[in-house]
């Protein structure tokens, strides 16, 4: 299986070069790379550190990561907030009707109220980031 040229990666010396697929050259980035901001950390990423820190086979990490986020989903369906000390709290947050703007025809529209999660990093996440 051979992919698009990841040339964004690559020196300019290499790009264009159809010989350099993603196949081919991904294992040679080192991996802190992939968690940067050009690329977030997926789910798979995920389950992949959760088996290799609490040495878990991936079916039995994947296990543990889908029940957390069902858990944390179901929680904040009912309304309630989960909070994880030293990561941050996962709550919803009712927004009220409002007035918008159309940006193309500039008419006054009506948005309706609306209920969204919201995360809030605590004060030991925010440190550890800067």
């Amino acid at each position: 299986m051979t992919g698009p040229p990841i040339n964004r990666w690559l020196p300019s010396s290499l790009r264009g070069r159809n010989v350099m697929t993603a196949e081919r050259i991904l294992p040679l980035i080192p991996r802190p790379f992939f968690h940067s901001e050009d690329i977030p950390m997926s789910k798979k990423d995920l389950i992949d550190a959760v088996a290799n820190t609490a040495e878990l086979s991936k079916e039995k990490a994947t296990v543990a990561v889908d029940a957390m986020v069902a858990h944390i989903q179901k929680a904040m369906q009912g309304g309630g907030e989960v909070r994880i000390p030293g990561f941050g709290v996962f709550k919803v947050s009712k927004r009220k009707e409002r007035l918008g703007r159309n940006p193309a025809t500039k008419q006054e529209i009506k948005i309706p109220a609306s209920i969204v999660p919201k995360f809030q990093a605590s004060k030991t996440l925010k440190d550890a980031l800067n």
